[in-house]
């Protein structure tokens, strides 16, 4: 059996690395780090928010990186921090810049949402499993639904950072369990997004269909052929949530 080689892309919150590695009868045979590239947020008019054009950026040099090396890849996946996200208009335009979890807008948000009359915070805490946090993609759609109504209501789908990057390669949008979990999206009971939570939150219809881990989401698309002179590659979907990814 021929070995299957593979890319990892790593994002977080200060760099980002592509690994790749040789996977063989099950067994891995060889991980070596190709390319590392710097992240960080960017402040703008006293907003904080994720630069992501120079995160795909740094997913291509990976890329380049694995060309340059002679390195075959055969599939690719991304995993990242949690929380953060982006909006997709219904054409399919990225809404803005992604706000980053330490803007400072979170502190105010926090004691916004838990003294909100129309929301029960402990019933999202229960249902999603998590402990509660100051931040976390509810509170950050809640906050969007009530104080960036203009956004929020263009938005088509709402798509976690690492499957930002995916729909970037791919044109095809996901999420998976392990993001929706930490963010307090999720239900305990069935292990999936829970419904009642998207409802009360107004993103039923907006969150993307859910990827069984280790399933095909699409392939690199003719933007990536042109900048790395790689042949499509199918992007795999692994767990999005980094800790989860490294457990």
């Amino acid at each position: 059996m021929n070995a299957c080689k593979v890319l990892a892309i790593d994002l977080g919150s200060g760099s980002g690395r592509g690994i790749w590695g040789a996977l063989k009868n099950g067994r891995i045979e060889c991980v070596k780090e190709v390319y590392r590239f710097k992240n960080g947020f960017i402040q703008i008019n006293g907003g904080i928010y994720w630069d992501y054009v120079a995160i795909y950026r740094g997913i291509l040099d990976c890329l380049r990186a694995c060309k340059k090396k002679d390195l075959r890849v055969d599939s690719l996946s991304i995993d990242g921090w949690s929380q953060d996200y982006a909006y997709l208009s219904a054409n399919g335009e990225v809404l803005g810049l992604p706000r980053s979890y330490r803007d400072p807008v979170n502190r105010w948000n926090n004691t916004q949402f838990e003294d909100a009359q129309n929301i029960a915070p402990m019933a999202f805490s229960r249902a999603s499993g998590a402990s509660r946090a100051s931040i976390s993609t509810l509170r950050q759609l809640w906050y969007d639904r009530n104080f960036r109504k203009p956004l929020f209501e263009a938005a088509d789908k709402v798509l976690h950072i690492p499957y930002l990057m995916v729909y970037l390669l791919t044109g095809e949008t996901a999420c998976d369990p392990s993001l929706l979990s930490i963010g307090e999206l999720g239900d305990v009971r069935t292990m999936h997004g829970s419904q009642q939570t998207y409802t009360r939150l107004g993103v039923t219809g907006k969150m993307p269909v859910e990827r069984t881990w280790g399933s095909v989401i699409g392939r690199t698309n003719r933007s990536v052929h042109a900048e790395t002179e790689i042949d499509a590659i199918p992007v795999i979907c692994t767990m999005g949530h980094d800790t989860s990814s490294a457990v």
